[in-house]
């Protein structure tokens, strides 16, 4: 285990951003506020998972860190548009489709 500038970054970065996520979400009675923490989230998530992968010699493990930084790269888009139509008062795009009920 190697521990680089880069991948020092990485981990720096992540915590604050875990920790600002963290912080947000003691507001969570506003559903913007509630996105806005999970989006952070998983922005914390996805450069943790590459430092750990930078940092790891095993294969599995790489492995390992590569589906976490998957969950987080996936999950950060849908989670910006959940957060930008919240903040934006935009709900319809979200909520669930009504159908007519006979």
């Amino acid at each position: 285990m190697i521990i680089n500038q880069l991948t020092l970054l990485l981990f720096i970065s992540s915590m604050i951003t875990m920790l600002l996520a963290i912080y947000v979400w003691k507001w969570k009675e506003s559903q913007v506020v509630m996105a806005l923490s999970l989006n952070l989230a998983a922005l914390s998530v996805w450069p943790s998972g590459y430092g750990l992968e930078v940092v790891l010699t095993s294969l599995a493990h790489i492995k390992a860190t590569i589906v976490l930084q998957y969950f987080g790269n996936a999950t950060v888009p849908p989670l910006y548009l959940y957060f930008a139509t919240r903040y934006i008062n935009r709900d319809k795009f979200i909520d669930p489709i009504k159908t007519n009920s006979s």
